[in-house]
């Protein structure tokens, strides 16, 4: 179906549709001008035209629309551009980027792989020797105490200790 297929209204629709953000930007500005008008009149005072309560209810009004409107033109108008332009900023990956990001993750796998190992082995649970806890100079070797981690450290005797 083409475009003079279409009824009437339809293609008044659609021809109004390519000019909405102009409408939209029209009442904008005409909602402005009346909100100007209602604080001009607060500023002139009583002799303006309307009294307190109806220049109240206009200010509070037009308030309400620009916020309302506003909202609808950043909704429809600039946030769908600033979308676009943050995909069309995104990096393409590229075969090599995969090839490379497979490698790390291969690599990370192999080190948590070994870690676990070395967890298990019987290497890692013999106990520390005397020698190999170093103690600060000043500081007379304590007990050796069981950590939370399960390693051997040696509580320092004087400096601080309790």
């Amino acid at each position: 179906m083409t475009s003079l297929d279409l009824p009437k209204s339809s293609q008044l629709l659609k021809f109004v549709n390519k000019f909405k953000f102009i409408i939209t930007q029209g009442q904008l500005v005409q909602f402005a001008l009346i909100l100007t008008q209602s604080l001009v009149g607060f500023y002139e005072g009583e002799g303006c035209g309307w009294s307190f309560r109806g220049k109240m209810l206009q200010t509070g009004y037009m308030m309400t629309m620009l916020g309302l409107f506003g909202h609808f033109y950043y909704m429809s108008y600039i946030q769908p551009k600033k979308l676009a332009k943050a995909k069309q900023a995104e990096p393409e990956v590229t075969p090599e980027i995969e090839e490379l990001a497979q490698k790390v993750l291969e690599d990370a796998t192999a080190g948590v792989e070994a870690v676990e190992n070395m967890e298990d082995s019987s290497e890692s649970k013999e106990s520390v020797n005397d020698a190999d806890v170093d103690s600060p100079k000043g500081i007379e070797k304590g007990p050796v105490l069981e950590s939370q981690s399960g390693l051997r450290e040696r509580k320092p005797k004087g400096l601080f200790s309790i």
